[in-house]
């Protein structure tokens, strides 16, 4: 099964109520409307219980406009769904997201040396299914792991039950919920971006209010945009020689091909060499890939066809830092 508008109905509802935002990604009244006049009656009616007052009031902006045509629901489901495409990922199929995951192996000791952040109290923002989580928790005093996403944290927390400095809370870039000057860093693995649903100037102050004195606001972030937006704000970029390695196992799921197709990982043996790729290597079960994200990686692009374990030199990956 593949993420679908209809999943909205099965979404936790307080992250409908609180992290709901879709003014901030430019789809306006009448889009929203027309998007959930794709739904059948029954589930638009749950949705419509769940939304929270900001959102069901933006709703209101749409009354006294035309009825919506079947090809403007269309349009407007496909511009939602291409938006919450990995929202619907992480509410419904944490599974997959899961599975997803442990195909990446990123360069964690380089981006957050334990020289660093050994016995510090630690909150991580959009910790996901615990990727960075279990690595923190190796050396550090505690690790708060924080995301709006319920069912990843379920995830989560189970995976950490022996580890005994980890602790699970739901929240978000905008709502950290913290105490003021409460940690000695915050961290984050690609889930900052520049909107403010899931990060922006709200998330950067919240970010800043549970920072103790002379601490440290460390993230990987996967997009040039939010990286040019992170350096106006004062924060500056740790490179490292080591690049982000990807994983693939031999059964791949249809959900899970989609999610690896998204960021540009393909799992066919032949590839297309593109900005993103660096070189492929097969292994008896399994082929890796090492694979540069145009945030986090720097130097030429090559755009030749490579076959299977021709190499291309890794660029490495970065962090972006803000100290107090």
């Amino acid at each position: 099964m593949l993420p679908t508008l209809a999943h909205f109905e099965e979404f936790e509802p307080r992250y409908l109520a609180d992290n709901f935002r879709p003014w901030e990604h430019a789809i306006s009244p009448r889009e929203l409307r027309a998007a959930f006049g794709t739904l059948a009656p029954p589930a638009h009616g749950r949705l419509m219980k769940k939304l929270g007052p900001d959102c069901l009031a933006y709703l209101d902006g749409a009354k006294g406009e035309p009825p919506d045509d079947r090809a403007e629901q269309i349009r407007a489901a496909s511009k939602i769904l291409s938006i919450y495409f990995w929202e619907i990922v992480y509410q419904r199929f944490p599974e997959s997201y899961d599975a997803f995951s442990a195909c990446q192996e990123f360069p964690f000791t380089e981006l957050f040396p334990s020289n660093i952040f050994h016995g510090l109290r630690l909150a991580e923002v959009a910790a996901g299914s615990g990727k960075l989580t279990l690595h923190l928790a190796n050396y550090a005093k505690e690790v708060v792991a924080i995301d709006p996403s319920e069912p990843l944290l379920r995830t989560l927390s189970l995976r950490s039950e022996d580890a005994r400095n980890v602790c699970c809370k739901v929240g978000s870039f905008s709502a950290i919920p913290l105490p003021d000057a409460s940690v000695d860093a915050v961290v984050s693995s690609m889930g900052f971006q520049i909107s403010e649903e899931r990060g922006g100037k709200s998330g950067l102050a919240e970010m800043l209010r549970v920072l103790r004195p002379r601490g440290e606001i460390r993230l990987v972030v996967g997009s040039q945009a939010t990286e040019q937006w992170l350096r106006k704000h004062g924060f500056r970029e740790i490179a490292t020689p080591r690049s982000i390695v990807w994983s693939l196992p031999e059964a791949i799921t249809p959900l899970l091909q989609t999610l690896l197709l998204s960021v540009g990982v393909p799992s066919e043996p032949r590839l297309r060499i593109r900005d993103r790729w660096l070189f492929v290597r097969p292994r008896p079960s399994i082929t890796r890939l090492v694979v540069a994200f145009s945030a986090l990686f720097r130097g030429s692009r090559p755009t030749e066809v490579f076959d299977r374990g021709i190499p291309w030199r890794p660029m490495g990956c970065s962090a972006m830092v803000l100290r107090r």
